[in-house]
């Protein structure tokens, strides 16, 4: 019997499909055997051996099913024994349906005592048309075997094109929600997007706006001015931490003189406190300046 083959196999192998359509249609059968005409010499030589094997085996069969069938003869025994027999052990309800229903109260040996499964009188039976049988039985199981599998095939391809066929449903069932809520997805992603850069012109303008006005505050005169006085506001700051310095050494050499009267240490003290609130006045008036300018780490450094 030959191999089924798939059809997708055939379609995508054009010269072996060439070949196996060669071999089933114009050399083999569907079983086989050759389409070669019947009077060729190795056809009928071919076709003898195998008959001469099929009878050999046939015959085999037949013997070893009439070996296994066949019981053996009986041992003959007088009547005094069948009597003596059958009055030591009777016949229990499980031999009653054997035996002979045709025996006779007397028991004489000529009638056998059971009914016998295979006579041995019957000779073996023998059906001149079993080879004929068992030759079409093996043929017709090939054809069946041979069409289960082209029936299979045939079934896998048929799940295979209804898959295709569900592939392409649900790809025009994504097409028409694509085209159906598509155009508002779009629309809103549109929108969103230009709001987007909406947001992104507004930024800019309003860097390019504060660059303008800086522009037009801070002119080269301006810039040249706050450098002339941020330079002379160092300045001040540098001299007010001079006196700041020296006002400390004053009160330094105030400390250990603790023989002076009252009166005269509150004039003193009153003096310092003047001149100390006259120097934080000045201090804030320059932090101030500083911090305008944007110079609040060199203010706060000092």
């Amino acid at each position: 019997m030959l191999p089924p083959i798939d059809s997708s196999v055939l379609k995508n192998n054009p010269q072996f499909a060439n070949l196996y359509k060669g071999l089933t249609e114009l050399i083999l059968n569907d079983d086989g055997s050759t389409k070669l005409h019947p009077q060729n010499p190795v056809a009928q030589e071919r076709k003898a051996e195998l008959n001469k094997h099929r009878l050999a085996a046939t015959t085999e069969h037949l013997l070893i099913h009439a070996l296994s069938t066949t019981s053996p003869d009986p041992i003959p025994i007088s009547a005094e024994q069948e009597l003596l027999f059958l009055s030591r052990n009777p016949p229990s309800r499980l031999r009653l349906p054997l035996t002979n229903p045709n025996l006779p109260s007397p028991f004489p040996s000529s009638y056998p005592l059971t009914v016998p499964r295979n006579p041995t009188s019957t000779p073996p039976l023998t059906i001149p048309t079993l080879p004929t049988i068992i030759s079409s039985l093996t043929t017709s199981t090939l054809n069946l075997h041979s069409s289960i599998l082209h029936s299979r095939l045939n079934t896998a391809e048929a799940v295979r094109d209804l898959l295709s066929q569900y592939s392409t449903a649900f790809t025009l069932l994504i097409k028409t929600l694509e085209a159906k809520h598509g155009p508002i997805a779009r629309s809103l992603e549109f929108k969103a997007g230009e709001t987007a850069l909406l947001a992104q012109k507004v930024e800019k303008e309003s860097e390019l706006a504060v660059l303008g006005v800086r522009r037009e505050v801070y002119t080269p005169e301006v810039k040249r001015a706050l450098r002339e006085c941020k330079e002379w506001l160092v300045g001040e700051q540098q001299g007010l931490r001079d006196k700041i310095r020296r006002g400390e050494e004053v009160l330094g050499g105030y400390e250990g003189e603790e023989k002076r009267g009252d009166a005269e240490k509150e004039k003193v003290m009153r003096e310092i406190a003047r001149v100390y609130g006259e120097m934080e006045r000045e201090v804030d008036v320059v932090r101030r300046d500083l911090e305008r300018l944007g110079l609040k780490g060199v203010s706060d450094s000092g």
